[in-house]
């Protein structure tokens, strides 16, 4: 994917406000699933990967890349069942992060 395109501006995210009102209460049994119209893309360095999605570009150590394909391709998933080395705090910022940044959506 060429990362002009997926950092090009976005459309409007529906519903965004009420996402965000519902931040604090993510837990570890919260259903998440990624936003339909979000685009991205997973760039692996040397020592990293970098996330490139909407209009925001995000680094995180190389370790994480299993967990970041899980998070944005994934249908639909408690924030538990997120896979790989993150521990249970590692996962909730990982999904409070994309839900902020518009790229999953929570559903209650």
């Amino acid at each position: 994917i060429d990362a002009h395109f997926v950092l090009s501006p976005s459309p409007l995210l529906d519903g965004q406000l009420a996402q965000l009102a519902v931040l604090p209460r993510i837990a570890a049994d919260t259903v998440v699933t990624p936003r339909r119209m979000a685009v991205f893309d997973i760039v692996r360095g040397e020592e990293s990967v970098v996330l490139l999605y909407n209009r925001a570009r995000a680094a995180f150590p190389g370790r994480v890349k299993d967990a970041l394909r899980f998070a944005v391709t994934t249908p639909h998933y408690r924030v538990r069942d997120i896979p790989g080395n993150l521990d249970e705090a590692g996962q909730l910022v990982l999904v409070r992060r994309f839900v902020r940044d518009g790229m999953l959506t929570v559903h209650e």
